[in-house]
């Protein structure tokens, strides 16, 4: 009968590791589910910090865009198929998901500078012709 144990114990012993292994390894390498469940519409860009784009794939039927704000280091999740969210994703495909250049895409409108905002022609006057009357 002491045979008979010490030959079953290995086995089971390997079986019970076994089984414990693979469902480590499914728990922490799936993620389960999406990421954001509320969106918002648009956020001022001075205040994001940087951004994470996640695309479509097996957990999540969605591409997500996670914003990482100024107030708190708090991430809110931009909408994809807004204005901003659109320009945000292009922006990243046009600089290659190089993140050494991500504050490239959260920058605003660049400002005009004083001589780009004056107007071409004489100063003061109406720079269209007068119609002549007859």
């Amino acid at each position: 009968m002491n045979t008979r144990l010490q030959i079953t114990a290995p086995i089971t012993t390997f079986f019970l590791l076994q089984h414990l292994f693979v469902n480590e390894l499914e728990t922490a390498a799936l993620p389960l589910r999406c990421q954001c469940f509320q969106f918002v519409d648009k956020v001022h860009p001075k205040i994001i910090k940087s951004f994470q784009i996640l695309p479509k794939s097996a957990h999540c039927s969605r591409t997500e865009i996670i914003l990482t704000v100024q107030q708190n280091n708090k991430e809110v999740c931009l909408q994809p198929e807004e204005k901003q969210g659109k320009k945000l994703q292009n922006c990243w495909e046009s600089i290659r998901h190089d993140p050494n250049r991500m504050r490239q895409c959260t920058k605003g409108k660049p400002k005009k500078s004083p001589n780009q905002s004056k107007k071409r022609g004489r100063k003061g006057r109406n720079t269209r012709p007068k119609r002549q009357q007859p």
